[in-house]
């Protein structure tokens, strides 16, 4: 029982992290609000602020400015509950040129968020879903914090080419994570997605699959181009031509899925082959509206290993990228920048072929399901 002495954020603290222990609420999952807990605990929102702080520091939590707090997805260890861990001569921010919508942002949030913690910076997130104004105002905001040091995830680097220049012209060091600009040298931390897209082509392939379409979203992305790539060198290996019909952009709409099952039904096609797991999930319902069983009539893959991979139905064979690990190598080069390393490099990390549910080798000719 908690005795009334006991200070009212501690209690907090502590309640928190029993249900954390008791799996009431789950890694990685989002908390209540503070306004929520405020309710829950009968208390005023600065208290439940401290007590917010105070997981924080332990490493219990972590927050993302604008989207709300989430429970750690890694062990826990008591932190010493000093605010001399936190280096304010150093203010590093994490800036996101896009909607931090899924979970491989957050993941990479998480990576470079608790490296700088561990090192005894803290660190700040900007995203365009913080603004209600334009880009050059999310910039802006950057730079009159005085930052010294950022990280930086654009979903397409050519639109944001203006705000790289402006960057670049306050001489700040920066990290791109996954992708960066093609006009300038930059230092930048990814996964090695030519090998990803080979390894899925290649398990297709040695299963028995010949007639792979590779369905992309967004083609003139560098991921993107750098996975056909993969998907292109395990054909020639196989000595199997590449076929520019089977590779369509654009997956997600409705019109490209048309032409999908039109390429299913004249060529004869046993496996789809995506860019990432969430076109992996779009494709799988259209088979399914189609007549047509996954993995039994037309196997489908995904990439990235994402949260859509783990709790589609059935569960996507994917690539495992390493987005805790890359934001962590981000921050870990970002701090030898503020440490006045004047190189540029470009890391590629590992990727990992995950064997799920949504394969399997392919039957003669697949065919939709006909209505009695």
């Amino acid at each position: 029982m908690i005795e009334n002495s006991i200070p009212k954020y501690q209690q907090i603290e502590k309640d928190i992290l029993e249900k954390i222990y008791q799996g009431v609420y789950a890694k990685s999952s989002k908390l209540p609000s503070e306004n929520q807990m405020a309710e829950i605990y009968k208390t005023s929102v600065p208290t439940v602020r401290k007590a917010f702080s105070e997981l924080v520091h332990k490493r219990a939590i972590y927050r993302i400015k604008g989207s709300g707090t989430f429970v750690s997805a890694d062990e826990m260890e008591e932190i010493p509950n000093t605010t001399s861990r936190t280096k304010s001569m150093q203010n590093i921010c994490f800036l996101v040129f896009t909607d931090i919508t899924d979970s491989s942002i957050m993941k990479m949030i998480r990576g470079a968020q608790m490296y700088l913690f561990d090192k005894g910076y803290s660190m700040t997130i900007l995203c365009k879903s913080q603004m209600s104004g334009s880009e050059s105002e999310l910039i802006r905001g950057c730079l009159e914090s005085n930052v010294d040091g950022i990280i930086c995830f654009a979903e397409d680097p050519k639109e944001n080419a203006g705000s790289f220049r402006m960057i670049m012209q306050h001489h700040i060091p920066v990290v791109m994570l996954d992708r960066g600009p093609s006009d300038v040298p930059f230092t930048l931390v990814s996964a090695y997605n030519v090998d990803g897209g080979y390894q899925i082509a290649k398990y297709l392939l040695e299963i028995g699959h010949r007639k792979i379409v590779f369905a992309a979203d967004t083609a003139q992305l560098v991921a993107e181009k750098d996975r056909l790539k993969g998907y292109r060198m395990a054909l020639e290996e196989a000595g199997i031509p590449y076929d520019e019909k089977l590779v369509l952009e654009q997956i997600h709409l409705s019109s490209q899925q048309d032409k999908l099952m039109e390429i299913i039904r004249k060529h004869e096609i046993t496996a789809v082959q995506c860019v990432n797991d969430k076109m992996a999930v779009e494709v799988m319902r259209r088979l399914k509206s189609e007549g047509y069983h996954v993995p039994e009539d037309i196997s489908v893959c995904g990439f990235d290993g994402s949260d859509e991979s783990q709790y589609a139905s059935p569960r996507i064979t994917t690539i495992n990228h390493p987005f805790e690990e890359m934001g962590r190598v981000a921050a870990s080069k970002l701090l030898s920048l503020l440490g006045g390393k004047k190189s540029h490099s470009q890391t590629y990390l590992a990727v990992e072929l995950e064997v799920k549910d949504s394969s399997c080798p392919p039957k003669q000719v697949p065919a939709p399901k006909q209505d009695n």
